[in-house]
């Protein structure tokens, strides 16, 4: 199963969710998608026991945060370090690892 939010396109802000190939989307403020995108991280870490999305060239969980004004990616240790829109996470290895 692959699980992916993204911006919805256009300018009234939202994410799209898709699980797999069939998905809907959320438009609202960047505080309450940024909720949905928390949510489904969280879920998705207790249902299947990965942590994901890795935080690129550190390797823990990224935290969902406000980047930009909108919904995205940031490292939780350096905020500095690395951050992403949703939708804007680098290509590769996005599974995740095994929780501890």
């Amino acid at each position: 199963m692959t699980v992916t939010v993204v911006d919805a396109p256009g300018d009234h802000g939202g994410v799209m969710v898709r699980v797999d190939h069939a998905g809907f989307g959320v438009f609202a403020p960047a505080d309450v998608t940024t909720a949905v995108a928390d949510g489904l991280q969280q879920e998705v870490v207790r249902q299947f026991a990965v942590t994901t999305p890795l935080c690129p060239g550190h390797g823990h969980p990224a935290r969902v945060a406000v980047v930009d004004g909108a919904t995205g990616w940031r490292c939780p240790v350096d905020p500095e370090h690395w951050s992403c829109r949703l939708g804007g996470y680098p290509t590769g290895d996005t599974a995740g690892q095994p929780a501890v």
